[in-house]
């Protein structure tokens, strides 16, 4: 990851720093729903390096096209499920728009989201604990083939980032009353 794409990364995995642009040029903070899709979309990035480096590992002799299977096979729930939380909250954030307005505030945008996306809260928190436990399967037995320490431990490392900003996301969306 190049210097330039680092610095954004880490200002939404830490910081939760997305911004809303505004008809006209203008930004404002983003919105609780908004700043759940960044998160989301850096999860998304993260389990797509994840694959890449598992597929690397699997040509470069490391591991075999089974094993290597079976752990792209646990990636790929977490891209389906991550694909399924982008789908959600987008429509929550869409219909938030359509009911608040047009010149509705931060404020007035997250109370609406918040109506919209309660018909998919148990979606959500289905979603959200496949890929937590995905994860954890993964993390405990899942890598065992990747028999280059270092490489697993940075495949470990990237499966962190992933469950760091799905709590963030769960969190988000409990705080506000989404999920129960």
């Amino acid at each position: 990851m190049n210097k330039k794409k680092l610095v954004p990364f880490l200002c939404l995995l830490v910081a939760g720093c997305a911004v809303r642009h505004l008809p006209g040029g203008g930004t404002a903070p983003a919105t609780n729903f908004e700043q759940v899709l960044a998160w989301n979309a850096a999860a998304a990035e993260a389990n797509d390096g994840f694959a890449s480096n598992v597929i690397a590992l699997q040509q470069g002799g490391m591991m075999g096209i089974p094993e290597a299977k079976t752990i792209l096979i646990e990636q790929a729930a977490i891209a389906s499920a991550d694909k399924r939380i982008t789908e959600r909250i987008s429509a929550a954030a869409t219909c938030a728009a359509r009911q608040a307005g047009t010149s509705a505030t931060a404020a007035q945008l997250n109370a609406a989201a918040v109506v919209c996306a309660r018909i998919s809260g148990k979606g959500l928190a289905a979603d959200i604990n496949l890929i937590l436990g995905a994860i954890a399967d993964l993390t405990t037995t899942g890598l065992v083939p990747v028999k280059d320490q270092v490489k697993r431990q940075a495949l470990v490392e990237l499966l962190g980032t992933i469950q760091v900003l799905v709590q963030k996301i769960y969190n988000s969306l409990e705080t506000q009353g989404v999920i129960q």
